[in-house]
């Protein structure tokens, strides 16, 4: 046995690291700042994914299915090449807006009359 191993050395500085003993060692287990910072990042990504959902036409809620590992990566695919309803509402009002351009249809009083 050689002699860092009857010391009972395990590798480091003296003192641990960051000036105190077991310093990395706690932050590598989860101290109270690693949790902290990973529950406001998760809270983040969560209004993130919701607002991103929302705006294409899509509930929201389908925002935490990106927290679901696998079926993440199927959330992205299909986002990516799903038809979004906000197009298609878009389409919609662009065909309307050319047929009335074109007098093919009446236009709609904007102001109901009794």
């Amino acid at each position: 046995m050689d002699q860092a191993a009857q010391r009972g050395f395990r590798g480091g500085p003296p003192g641990g690291f960051g000036g105190r003993p077991g310093g990395l060692r706690m932050l590598m287990l989860g101290g109270p700042w690693v949790w902290l910072l990973f529950g406001v990042t998760l809270l983040v990504l969560a209004v993130a994914f919701y607002q991103i959902y929302k705006k294409a036409g899509y509930s929201g809620l389908l925002g935490l299915l990106m927290f679901i590992p696998l079926v993440n990566l199927g959330m992205v695919l299909w986002f990516a090449f799903a038809e979004w309803p906000i197009f298609k509402k878009m389409r919609e009002a662009q065909a309307l807006a050319t047929m009335r351009a074109q007098g093919e249809i009446a236009e709609t009083p904007s102001v109901a009359q009794g």
